[in-house]
């Protein structure tokens, strides 16, 4: 009897046993689960391709984001870092080596780097790697990285656009036979054009960083200043007439000068233009 009841508890023990790990499995999956869907929700809503590289054999398992990336299907691009490689556009091979070899040998936390991929369709396309050495050997050696692919093409348009039309800025504002200088509004000059120039006879290099006292008397330096505070008060520009002596060569003119606001993209004042025409 005694026996009868022992073998019943083993019994029940094991099934309770065989319960609560397929409770757990059943647990673990699920989170497991759960765990993918969130990675994948990050990863898609984030629009990043994923590839992981096995470094020794030189194998890169990669998702169908990254694929989709420059137009292929996941089966149409080997699983290799050669397929990587032949996408590379070459100017910007050197770059990446380095970044790549920087970070595997600890130099750095992270691998960053940006650079330009062929398209299926022919075109170039922008991307920002970011990947991290997740195993190294007992000699510490890299063995296995993590990252991610972003698509920066449309950021780097927009840089080039920017720097092309600051570009024609520049040349418009060197061009032009007036003065021309900004100020922040503590009335330091932060630009200027060439002909502005021969007023203090200095290079611009000269005069950005520097105030009205390091080129005028105190009394023309209050005026000026005075004109700068009028001018970042009000909506409206600031108009006057007064002399003007170039140091380049003394010579002397009526000029008339315009002062306005510059303001940020939210509205607050960051300092003063003016513009100064002979007359």
């Amino acid at each position: 009897l005694f026996i009868s009841a022992l073998l019943a508890l083993v019994l029940r023990y094991r099934q309770q046993r065989r319960q609560s790990v397929a409770h757990e499995s059943s647990t673990i999956e699920r989170m497991q689960r759960e765990h993918a869907e969130r990675m994948e929700l990050a990863l898609g809503g984030a629009a990043l391709g994923l590839w992981d590289w096995n470094i020794p054999r030189g194998r890169v398992v990669r998702d169908q984001r990254w694929c989709a990336q420059f137009g292929y299907e996941l089966r149409e691009v080997a699983p290799s870092l050669a397929s990587w490689e032949g996408m590379l556009h070459p100017d910007d091979r050197a770059g990446v080596n380095m970044a790549l070899s920087q970070h595997m040998s600890g130099v750095t936390d992270v691998c960053e780097a940006e650079y330009r991929m062929r398209h299926k369709a022919g075109h170039w396309v922008w991307i920002q790697l970011r990947g991290k050495v997740m195993e190294r050997d007992a000699n510490g050696a890299a063995q296995r990285m993590l990252g991610t692919h972003l698509d920066i093409t449309l950021r780097k348009r927009a840089e080039a656009d920017l720097r092309q039309s600051r570009a024609l800025v520049r040349t418009l504002i060197d061009t032009i036979q007036d003065m021309i200088w900004l100020k922040d509004v503590d009335g330091v000059y932060l630009d200027c054009n060439p002909a502005f120039e021969r007023l203090w006879n200095k290079p611009r290099a000269q005069i950005v960083g520097k105030t009205d006292l390091d080129f005028a008397t105190a009394e023309a330096a209050a005026l000026f200043r005075e004109l700068d505070r009028a001018a970042m008060a009000t909506e409206s520009a600031v108009v006057y007439e007064d002399w003007k002596t170039l140091a380049v060569d003394g010579s002397r003119g009526v000029y008339e000068s315009i002062k306005k606001t510059m303001r940020n993209p939210q509205g607050r004042v960051i300092g003063v233009m003016g513009i100064s025409r002979d007359i």
